[in-house]
């Protein structure tokens, strides 16, 4: 493959993603989505105001601009040595610490499919298999069991059955989703300077430490997800066979964790295509069936063990077509969100995969066709279910986190309702368009100044998980764990960007 291929690929990655994040932070100045802490997971679009957004612009680029490319250069390289270390510990423990604070404020009780895959993982060693047969959770949505089976793991180690065994591990994760970024811009851009840009969106994203009191695998995706990445990024570079290692476990670790890992997966297994394309590395073919062999041969082995435990044949379960024609219609409160429809329909085909199946390709054939027949109303819907996923600055985190059982201090109900939490929502609007800014330009860095197609991975990962909302059932928290590749490729584009006009400011050209 030529230098000319590969320019093409990162100008065409590079249109694409400018397209979206352009669109992104336009309607992120504009307006956001607050949502209602109810069960319904309803919001409101509020005006945004745009002093806060200039205020927030302004202080960014005072640190960003000002002292990490116009004072710290020009430090004494031990000086240096020791802000960046701050920076670091800040960075980590600060996140770790926030993460660990709120699990222990108040005993937040799982709630819906959490609950359920909760049940799931104490009720099935006590020889509880009603989740398995057709129709029950388990049954229905096979690809739950990994999630479960981390369950049973963390409670074993823990001996104890508390679900807030589950939120301290998710907790730390956290610190680690944080040094494998670290480590990736690292080796990816080999700059201090690009670091230190990393380390303050980290700090900033909210979000991926407070979701941690969420019963799910999210927080468990994100950390291996990283891992993935960061393992990734040294076989490309380093060409050392000991990656495949890593790959390989913490791959099976997030597709059992989470599914969506899967555009992960298929975001590294298209750069090492392009890498081999270009450089006959035969290392970089091999990794690809070691990213997807594991995780596909682990899922096939537990579905079989709980078919032999259980006795019940799991042949059935509910398609995936079932939920993106669900993704299709008008939703609870906005397009494409959940109406229960997915089920509904499996019920309704007598649980039957198949039948399912048809029926759901079929309703999603007339949607089509109706989307066609009436192009405004085709672009309003999937305005709408984008903008209701994509422009909530949040990401749902406290909608996620409602059910509180215990909160003596009273400081929960004021960080999800009260002063507080309108506080916090106007630091994370600013910060939102902060990384979508920074998302843009890692966009135009691909088509202007990037040079190597590692550089991209964090944006295609990025753009994939934007497509894939686009076809899913829409919900705001789903994009949660794309936070730590929307930081990696926000702290791209604002070092490129940064780079290339510093030298203006100060006379220096980095």
């Amino acid at each position: 493959m030529k230098k000319g291929t590969q320019k093409a690929i990162l100008v065409f990655l590079g249109v694409i993603g400018t397209a979206i994040y352009l669109y992104l932070t336009y309607y992120s100045f504009r307006f956001s989505y607050q949502f209602h802490m109810t069960y319904d997971e309803t919001a409101e679009d509020v005006a945004d105001k745009i002093w806060p957004h200039l205020l927030s612009l302004a202080v960014w680029l005072l640190i960003a601009l000002y002292f990490i490319f116009g004072v710290y250069p020009k430090l004494q390289e031990k000086v240096r040595k020791w802000i960046h270390f701050l920076f670091l510990a800040v960075c980590i423990l600060g996140t770790t610490a926030l993460a660990i604070w709120w699990v222990r404020l108040g005993d937040f009780a799982p709630y819906a499919d959490q609950l359920t895959v909760y049940e799931a993982a104490l009720g099935v060693p006590q020889g509880d298999y009603s989740y398995f047969h057709n129709g029950g959770y388990m049954g229905t949505v096979h690809y739950q069991m990994g999630m479960m089976l981390l369950f049973q793991f963390f409670m074993g180690i823990a001996k104890s059955g508390s679900y807030q065994v589950i939120q301290m591990a998710n907790a730390f994760t956290v610190p680690f989703v944080v040094l494998f970024g670290y480590l990736f811009i690292h080796e990816l851009l080999q700059d201090e300077k690009a670091e230190l840009l990393y380390f303050v969106l980290m700090m900033g994203c909210m979000p991926i430490p407070l979701h941690s009191t969420f019963v799910y695998g999210e927080s468990i995706c994100m950390f291996a997800g990283c891992g993935l990445l960061w393992a990734a990024l040294m076989l490309c570079r380093r060409r050392k066979w000991f990656y495949l290692i890593p790959m390989g476990l913490v791959s099976a670790l997030g597709i059992l964790a989470k599914g969506s890992n899967w555009i992960l997966c298929l975001a590294i297994a298209m750069l090492f295509l392009v890498l081999f394309a270009m450089q006959k590395e035969k290392l970089l073919l091999i990794a690809i069936p070691v990213i997807f062999l594991l995780p596909v041969i682990l899922s096939a082995g537990i579905t079989q063990h709980f078919r032999t435990l259980t006795e019940y044949p799991l042949d059935q379960g509910e398609p995936t077509s079932a939920v993106v024609a669900m993704g299709m219609q008008e939703g609870v409160w906005n397009a494409g969100w959940f109406n229960g429809y997915n089920f509904q329909l499996y019920g309704q085909n007598n649980f039957e995969s198949k039948a399912t199946d048809k029926a759901a390709k079929d309703y999603i054939h007339q949607r089509i066709q109706e989307f066609k027949a009436n192009p405004d109303m085709a672009r309003d819907f999937y305005h709408r279910k984008v903008l209701s996923q994509w422009n909530c600055p949040d990401y749902e985190v406290f909608v996620a986190s409602r059910e509180v059982k215990n909160d003596p201090t009273g400081l929960i109900e004021k960080i999800q309702k009260g002063n507080l939490h309108s506080g916090i929502l106007a630091f994370l609007n600013g910060y939102q368009l902060i990384l979508y800014l920074g998302m843009l330009f890692a966009s135009l860095a691909a088509i202007f100044w990037s040079r190597q197609v590692e550089n991209v991975l964090p944006l295609l990962i990025s753009i994939g998980a934007f497509l894939f909302s686009i076809l899913w059932e829409a919900k705001t928290r789903y994009q949660i764990p794309m936070l730590p590749y929307m930081v990696i490729t926000s702290t791209i584009g604002w070092y490129f960007l940064l780079r290339e006009t510093s030298g203006r400011v100060f006379g220096k050209k980095y």
